[in-house]
């Protein structure tokens, strides 16, 4: 058996058009999980991460996520591609990433120089 690993699914969800609609990112999840078992591969409940993107002033109250009887992970920030994503938008926690990186190795250039 193999791990199903990197998956990456998305929705725009837009209330302001319907407010009747429901996500189908639940539906998405069953899907991907039959196509991983017709394929002989696993999936890990644990490291799978939800991200919700919403700038409204009141968070909408959307439901958890279910991946074999286990609640999905919400999480703020999640690494994709290399890149830091956050909820918000911002580019904080990946500039500090790249940020420390770069001071890591200039250091290491200082020290071999002397």
């Amino acid at each position: 058996m193999l791990y199903m690993d990197d998956v990456t699914m998305s929705e725009s969800f837009l209330q302001v058009q319907d407010p009747g609609q429901d996500s189908k990112m639940q539906q998405a999840i069953e899907t991907v999980k039959c196509w991983g078992h017709i394929n002989n591969m696993l999936r890990n409940p644990k490291k799978t991460k939800e991200m919700v993107i919403e700038f409204k002033r009141r968070p909408s109250q959307i439901p958890n996520l279910m991946l074999d009887e286990t609640a999905v992970e919400r999480v703020q920030a999640g690494l994709l591609l290399r890149l830091y994503i956050q909820n918000d938008l911002k580019w904080e926690r990946n500039t500090d990433m790249i940020l420390s990186k770069a001071a890591k190795r200039l250091y290491f250039l200082t020290q071999l120089k002397r």
